[in-house]
């Protein structure tokens, strides 16, 4: 029971945090100035959840001098549209996690898009049996895994729509798995070896520690 409580934990304050701050704030039109104040928004709400929930992935040591977590500077052009080619029949698989064990999901569909002139896809999973059955789990890898990034790779969320398959993939929103901050409780599905960037993602969270 411990384990499957911590697994929702894994990605649920992060989602709530997305949802709160996101919510009809992302149009690809929106001009620089009010994007960026979004996401120093977004970091602000997400550092004070960190600092002050009891359900904070951070080390109690790591709370009492708490500065904020680290991130690239944002980049607006990785900030894309993109649309979602959705699989004509969603495959199940199960995802690897942090400990080993396997977690049901659908392969739902996958998105294409150029970074730094390379034609690059990720692919969107959907979590069987989960209370939000329209968020689409996008985790990576880039090259900057292991160095800059967390080893474990990053994860994006986004709602499905019902009206387009038209999506905004922002990569200023990439975050770490809960587990990359070092509490054991924490349960994390790791990226699979078909969501390898071969390029490097400089933007969203940085490695902690």
């Amino acid at each position: 029971m411990k384990k499957k409580t911590s697994f929702l934990l894994v990605c649920g304050m992060t989602l709530l945090i997305l949802v709160a701050c996101s919510e009809e704030k992302t149009p690809m039109d929106t001009d620089r100035d009010a994007y960026l104040a979004q996401v120093d928004e977004w970091r602000a709400m997400k550092n004070e959840k960190f600092r002050t929930s009891e359900k904070s992935p951070l080390l109690e040591k790591d709370k009492e001098n708490f500065a904020g977590l680290p991130y690239f500077p944002v980049n607006p052009a990785l900030r894309l549209k993109v649309t979602l080619k959705k699989l004509e029949t969603p495959e199940p698989m199960d995802m690897l996690t942090s400990d080993g064990s396997p977690r049901k999901v659908l392969r739902y569909g996958y998105f294409t898009f150029i970074v730094d002139n390379k034609v690059q896809r990720l692919y969107a999973y959907k979590f069987i049996n989960s209370s939000n059955d329209s968020l689409l789990f996008i985790p990576f890898r880039d090259s900057t895994s292991g160095e800059e990034s967390y080893a474990g790779g990053r994860y994006l969320d986004v709602q499905e729509q019902a009206d387009s398959n038209v999506y905004t993939l922002d990569f200023n929103m990439a975050y770490n798995p809960s587990c990359a901050y070092g509490r054991p409780e924490y349960i994390c599905p790791v990226p699979p070896a078909e969501n390898t960037l071969e390029v490097a993602i400089r933007a969203g969270e940085k490695k902690w520690h």
